[in-house]
């Protein structure tokens, strides 16, 4: 099992989930990289119309499975403690979507998860750190 940036637990108090509800769609994506100019490469400065109405139909689905409460389920919490597959948790050293503290409570509840913390990358590792994440997964 391989979870990035995942969200699915609530993140410790004083830490949250960047609510993607109360900023726009662009802000939302650029606050998934690290390095900025990774979201230009890949959306240009200003993201297409196109880009633009898939990302707000994508927020609208996620209204539907993942509000109240927002992007987490209290009941995971205690089911996630019998995953038995080998776990593998990664998450972007620089991610400003789903706290670093959320992947760390991830690894205390999932026995012998093993937690990379991948340096240069925020949420979207794939984007920003394609080999990287590959390698890691390559290792389970």
């Amino acid at each position: 099992l391989v979870l990035v940036g995942a969200t699915g637990i609530q993140p410790p108090e004083g830490d949250q989930i960047l609510d993607q509800f109360v900023t726009s769609a662009t802000d939302y994506a650029r606050a998934g990289f690290a390095d900025q100019s990774n979201f230009d490469r890949l959306f240009e400065s200003e993201p297409s119309v196109d880009t633009l109405e898939i990302w707000e139909i994508n927020r609208e689905m996620t209204t539907r499975v993942a509000w109240k409460p927002y992007m987490f389920s209290l009941p995971l919490v205690k089911l996630i403690g019998g995953i038995k597959a080998p776990t593998l948790l990664v998450w972007g050293e620089e991610d400003r979507i789903v706290p670093l503290s959320s992947g760390q409570r991830y690894q205390s509840l999932i026995p012998g998860s093993r937690l990379e913390v991948v340096k240069g990358a925020g949420h979207f590792v794939e984007y920003e750190k394609p080999k990287e994440l590959a390698s890691l997964v390559d290792s389970l």
